[in-house]
């Protein structure tokens, strides 16, 4: 099964961009540095590539930003009520009905979480572009900080991709 799975989303990958082609490295990364089981890893990076190309978004920008909010650990939520992989906000109330409906669950469920943070970020991108989104995503238009441990993690999953 873990195989069918990773070739299946070195496939969805391929056809996003040539350099999503092995993701072993990725699982490895995210598995080992923040003890996620490897079922859950290859969850979330096939989610996430799923979500991304769904909405036109940078797969390795959607896990720079999962890495930042919450280090990959489905069940955070912040001193602010922000909840999950991407750190969702209860003011998304409307987007997070939308995709419960659909798809059962809770707004933990990885499938949820990621469907609407890649939701938001893409309306961000579509607004201010992809620097300036990123620091809106984290609520803050002049968090240079953030903006750069995302950059960073970023080119780290891009990095990881390319070897």
């Amino acid at each position: 099964m873990k195989n069918k799975l990773l070739a299946l989303t070195a496939v969805i990958l391929a056809s996003c961009t040539p350099a999503y082609a092995d993701l072993g490295d990725v699982q490895k990364y995210i598995t080992e540095t923040y003890r996620v089981p490897q079922h859950e890893a290859d969850h979330i990076i096939q989610t996430t590539i799923e979500q991304a190309k769904n909405h036109n978004l940078n797969p390795s920008v959607v896990l720079g930003i999962m890495e930042t909010e919450s280090n990959f650990n489905k069940n955070v939520i912040s001193s602010k009520g922000a909840r999950g992989l991407m750190q969702i906000m209860p003011v998304h109330r409307a987007k997070i009905r939308t995709v419960l409906s659909q798809n059962g669950g809770n707004i933990h469920t990885p499938n949820n979480n990621i469907a609407v943070g890649s939701m938001l970020l893409k309306e961000l991108v579509e607004k201010h572009g992809y620097r300036r989104a990123i620091m809106a995503y984290f609520g803050n238009m002049k968090s240079d900080t953030y903006l750069n441990k995302v950059l960073n993690n970023k080119r780290n999953f891009d990095r990881l991709i390319e070897l």
